[in-house]
């Protein structure tokens, strides 16, 4: 009995040891398939292949009328990584050199790149727009050849190897053109407003402009007459009273004329005293045009008398009659001013010296007591310094240069009175 127990033991362990070994088997037979499953698809994903470059078109509209500006943005990503790096031409997608034929390039911008661990992203985003005849069909943004260059490195610190230029060519996109009109219109017409109220707005706001422009342009007249008002007053503050019954330009003329006349006397007769003081008359005139002092106008009849310094000229149309003058320089005035002239460094230095040589020697020729002393010769410099000196004086009064004085004077203190604010 107890051999025929120890033999069943014996049996059932073996029948135990049998079913571990085949539970074994069976587990081995299911897991590998998924093990080979597994070691092919790591091998695969170490084989996978990244594409150097790709490239992408996206509009802003996928229809568009005639003249429409649209925007179109290309994206491409190129391969980067420390064993590869792709280098594209980006030279050919400026907005200034590429060409979308038949659309037309306005202009664009150039994003900043991004970079991922294996790629490098640059976008161009371009304003296209376009002009032609074809409406109511679909053209198509042309197809783009980008060419670039692949680095490779077999290590971080090894030279790079770079392959032959290869291309990538970005495909058409189409694009619809339509028609600013209906397909049943027979001329171009213009759009019109909306509705009443738009028509209304619009005349409002054309009115409010037309009183607002109005109103600026009279407060700009008043502010004009204001400015020219008061620049006249002030000019005429300064303006010494005095009757003019002849322009200043009439009265260095017939000093002119009174000289030419002098020395035809003084050729034909020589010097007397009577004619030095004809010339001390018409040179004291003119001397006081040249210091700014006033010269003494009345009229009288042609048959009047002259007094000593008085000098006689035609009066200012319509009223007619003649006109007796009478200066108020004298050689010690003259002599004060050509000092400041000179300190100053002003031209008239050497006229007012002329002056009042031309002066003083007549002085002396028509009132000195010793009249057998005159220097003919001396008197003929004094007459020839005296009449270049009333020339040049008749150059500074005539009416154009009197008048652009007269504008410059009103401009200064136009100028002195905006700085003053």
């Amino acid at each position: 009995m107890k051999a025929q127990g120890k033999t069943a033991k014996a049996q059932g362990a073996r029948h135990k040891a049998q079913g571990s070994i085949g539970v074994l088997l069976l587990a081995a037979l299911l897991v590998a398939p998924g093990l080979a499953r597994a070691q092919q698809a790591g091998t695969a994903a170490k084989n996978v292949e990244l594409a150097p470059i790709e490239c992408y078109w996206r509009t802003g509209a996928s229809s568009v009328r005639v003249g429409q500006v649209f925007n179109v943005t290309l994206t491409c990503g190129v391969l980067e990584t420390a064993a590869t790096t792709v280098v594209p031409d980006q030279s050919r997608l400026d907005p200034d050199v590429l060409q979308l034929q038949p659309f037309e390039v306005v202009d664009g911008t150039v994003a900043q790149d991004l970079h991922t661990p294996t790629r490098r992203f640059f976008q161009y985003e371009y304003r296209v727009r376009y002009i032609g005849d074809e409406i109511g069909r679909d053209l198509d943004l042309p197809a783009l050849t980008l060419t670039y260059r692949v680095q490779s490195r077999v290590s971080t610190d090894s030279a790079a190897v770079e392959s032959r230029e290869r291309q990538y060519i970005l495909p058409p996109r189409p694009i619809r053109i339509l028609s600013l009109l209906p397909g049943v219109a027979l001329d171009i017409r213009d759009p019109q407003p909306t509705s009443f109220e738009e028509i209304r707005s619009t005349r409002f706001t054309a009115s409010v402009l037309r009183i607002v422009a109005w109103a600026l342009f009279a407060l700009a007249a008043v502010i004009a007459a204001w400015a020219l008002v008061r620049a006249a007053r002030r000019a005429r503050r300064h303006r010494h009273v005095e009757v003019r019954h002849a322009s200043d330009a009439a009265v260095l003329r017939g000093v002119a004329r009174e000289l030419t006349d002098v020395r035809r006397h003084r050729d034909a007769d020589g010097w007397t005293d009577a004619l030095a003081a004809r010339a001390l008359a018409a040179l004291r005139v003119a001397a006081s045009y040249e210091v700014a002092r006033p010269v003494v106008q009345v009229p009288a009849s042609g048959s009047a008398t002259l007094a000593p310094g008085q000098l006689r000229i035609p009066g200012r149309w319509p009223r007619g009659g003649t006109v007796v003058l009478s200066g108020s320089a004298t050689p010690a005035i003259l002599a004060r001013e050509r000092v400041r002239a000179e300190a100053a460094g002003h031209g008239r230095g050497q006229r007012l010296a002329d002056l009042e040589s031309a002066l003083t020697r007549f002085a002396s020729a028509a009132y000195g007591r010793d009249h057998a002393a005159v220097d003919s010769s001396a008197l003929d410099e004094a007459l020839t310094g005296g009449a270049h000196a009333v020339q040049t004086l008749r150059r500074e009064h005539g009416w154009l240069a009197t008048r652009l004085r007269a504008l410059a004077q009103m401009a200064a203190g136009l100028r002195s009175r905006a700085w003053a604010r």
